[in-house]
């Protein structure tokens, strides 16, 4: 279950010009975003009240939104405020609103129209405005439920089965590779030894054919990936008895990925790559790693989207046999299912405050 409740990625901020209407689809819903004059950033659900054509056809009109259909004129707040040729505006004619909000060269709506907007909430990833870093990003469509793709980025073990080629993992890294989890704030915390690893080409930075990569990241709800990536001398992990390393890497870089539930079968999938600005032709090298990630995130895909084949065909008395690599989807599963808990007790607390006030 994803949880309405929470903010979800629908784009970066480098994609909603002023006066741009953009459709984005959240939880089955499609929603019109645009930027005013002001450059806030507005969302309201992308259908008319009249028609029911959708307003990202329409035009922007200062804070407000014109249909283009018929011509009627919705403020911000969703509300109707003209009828071309009458007078009269029903109260009824006002559209749902959803709370935006940018942070960080990111965009997030918030799903959830029976429960206030948490800002503290907001998921923790690296700026991209930050100076010490060169970033690319992506995304992709998939024809597969976001809890799925919430349980690829889990689960880092599949690296060394679908992304031989992309990534260069390997049985051998894999096999010996060590995971910690913990619980923060709204997700989990994921420390990763992966020994032997294929190292990558990075102008300036001398390493052999393999390192060891220590990757550390947090999993937020509904499906936010903040990642630090760092390389040491192959050998490392084991000095450190697969530690925490305090030592200077060989080489640093950091990925945010996050899953957007567009629908109850369908995903978007966001992801950002960061190298350091520092490098010699750090444009080239994140030009290669973001080729290197689309590769690999294909191969995601194509095996996600089988998946989710053969799950919907799948008698539903059948369950997945879980193993011990299934640590953290588990629980993440069961913070989604909290989040939406908290969701419904406060709502039968509302049920129950107005029934009292009655």
């Amino acid at each position: 279950m994803i949880p309405p409740n929470a903010w979800h990625s629908i784009g970066y901020s480098k994609e909603f010009g002023v006066g741009q209407l953009v459709s984005v689809r959240l939880l089955g819903r499609s929603i019109v975003v645009y930027r005013t004059g002001e450059g806030e950033l507005v969302g309201i659900e992308d259908r008319c009240s009249h028609r029911f054509a959708p307003l990202s056809r329409g035009r922007c009109e200062g804070s407000s939104i014109r249909c283009m259909y018929h011509g009627l004129l919705f403020d911000r707040d969703g509300q109707c405020i003209e009828i071309p040729g009458q007078r009269s505006i029903p109260p009824r004619a006002r559209l749902r609103t959803y709370p935006i909000a940018e942070q960080g060269g990111w965009v997030f709506a918030w799903g959830a129209d029976d429960v206030a907007a948490d800002h503290s909430s907001l998921p923790d990833f690296l700026s991209l405005d930050d100076k010490d870093f060169v970033f690319g990003t992506g995304k992709i469509d998939y024809e597969a439920a976001a809890e799925q793709v919430n349980a690829n980025l889990l689960d880092f073990t599949h690296a060394a089965y679908v992304h031989p080629s992309s990534f260069g993992s390997s049985e051998e890294s894999w096999g010996q590779a060590r995971c910690s989890i913990k619980s923060v704030e709204n997700g989990l915390s994921i420390h990763w030894w992966v020994p032997q690893s294929l190292s990558y080409d990075t102008p300036g930075v001398q390493m052999d054919a393999y390192v060891d990569n220590y990757l550390t990241y947090d999993y937020t709800v509904p499906g936010h990936l903040s990642m630090w990536a760092r390389s040491y001398p192959a050998g490392t992990a084991q000095r450190l008895d697969f530690g925490a390393p305090d030592i200077q890497p060989l080489v640093t870089e950091y990925s945010g990925q996050s899953v957007c539930a567009t629908g109850d079968r369908t995903s978007r999938y966001f992801y950002v790559w960061g190298v350091a600005s520092s490098l010699p032709d750090a444009q080239g090298v994140i030009a290669d790693r973001l080729a290197m990630a689309s590769r690999a995130f294909e191969e995601d895909r194509i095996m996600i989207e089988a998946q989710q084949r053969v799950i919907d065909e799948t008698p539903g008395d059948i369950p997945m046999i879980p193993n011990a690599a299934d640590k953290a989807i588990t629980l993440f599963e069961r913070l989604m299912m909290k989040t939406s808990h908290q969701r419904q007790a406060g709502r039968k607390a509302d049920v129950t405050k107005a029934a009292a006030i009655l």
